[in-house]
């Protein structure tokens, strides 16, 4: 198998270069704006995105725990949000490489941490595909035109997705990314991850079980409904696009978000660029052609919407992650000065020279 990481890279600058042009060529035909971008849209959607990430950080230090590792939540949290800039190297594994490095030690096993991060990534992308695939049925047009070959090459076209297209979408994405979670899988391949590591005395990882997996669907799936609502903060960002706040349309944008982001990921490309935007301008142009915007405009001002909301959540990383350091190292002088307490107090106490 050494030819697939040639193959994965090339197949990965293949979709960045055809996003890319296809995102150029939209942004070429926007109109002049009359007015101003909501730049408080685009930090509340940024604020609902972190919220989003949030969820899913709690899932990971929880199964942590479950997991007989006990990372400190200020020190858990600070190492899942400053990975997340990981996810835009070449590889998708420098976020992985990081969230561990900063939260391993005495408490938490590098090997433990690791596959905890592997389970938490999965369970928030299958939690995001379960979720699709049942907002689809409810949400998707009944009288949707189905996507046609030529839509692929000309997203002006506003085709929508039928019920049954989106519905085989979110399923193959649940398949993907949901059977590697099941114990009876997950567990066999933990223990052979693990193994090397114990002839150096580690204790084995306790086995993962259906319920942590319940809990984390559970937990995570809130995640996908603010990343839905801040989809729409972002289109509202465009003053000349009105799309109704109605619970049909956050449903929709919902699934077009979960659908996107999941597919992202199982694109090989760095932090899904290029595969979420595709997908994104696939689903959302029929969303705005239907509420009356023109498919000419359509397709350009969804392509302005995506390149808004990448910069506003990749700013909102960047301004975050130094503050999760600053208050993971107040947290950790505190807890030495609360330890250094007591030994204060006797040597107040000793007898005086």
């Amino acid at each position: 198998m050494r030819w697939w990481p040639v193959v994965k890279s090339l197949l990965g600058l293949a979709v960045l270069v055809f996003v890319g042009w296809q995102l150029s060529r939209d942004l070429a035909k926007l109109p002049p704006r009359s007015a101003p971008v909501g730049y408080g849209w685009l930090a509340l959607s940024a604020l609902l995105y972190l919220a989003g990430l949030g969820l899913s950080g709690v899932f990971w230090l929880r199964l942590l725990r479950r997991l007989s590792a006990h990372p400190t939540w200020i020190m858990g949290l600070r190492a899942y949000f400053v990975s997340q800039l990981g996810k835009y190297a070449p590889g998708k594994a420098l976020a992985l490489v990081i969230r561990v490095g900063m939260v391993s030690g005495d408490r938490t096993p590098a090997a433990t941490a690791a596959l905890a991060a592997f389970y938490e990534v999965l369970t928030t992308m299958a939690a995001g595909a379960l979720l699709a695939l049942a907002l689809a049925p409810l949400v998707v047009p009944a009288d949707a035109v189905g996507l046609v070959s030529g839509q692929l090459w000309n997203l002006d076209a506003g085709h929508d997705p039928t019920r049954g297209e989106t519905t085989l979408m979110a399923l193959g994405l649940l398949v993907v990314t949901g059977l590697p979670l099941t114990p009876w899988l997950f567990n066999r391949m933990a223990a052979g991850v693990t193994r090397p590591f114990q002839r150096l005395g580690l204790a084995p990882m306790p086995p993962v079980r259906y319920g942590y997996l319940l809990e984390g669907l559970i937990l995570i799936a809130p995640c996908w409904l603010l990343f839905g609502l801040a989809l729409a903060c972002g289109i509202a960002s465009l003053p000349e696009i009105a799309l109704p706040w109605t619970p049909w349309t956050l449903g929709w944008l919902t699934v077009c978000m979960a659908v996107a982001y999941v597919g992202g990921f199982v694109i090989p490309t760095p932090g899904g660029l290029g595969g979420r935007e595709f997908l994104l301008l696939l689903l959302l142009v029929p969303v705005l052609v239907r509420q009356g915007t023109p498919p000419t405009v359509a397709g350009p001002t969804v392509s302005l919407v995506v390149l808004l909301m990448r910069v506003a959540w990749l700013i909102n990383l960047f301004m975050n992650s130094p503050q999760c350091e600053r208050i993971a190292r107040q947290q950790f002088a505190w807890r030495q000065r609360r330890r250094l307490k007591p030994l204060k107090y006797l040597w107040r106490l000793g007898p005086s020279p």
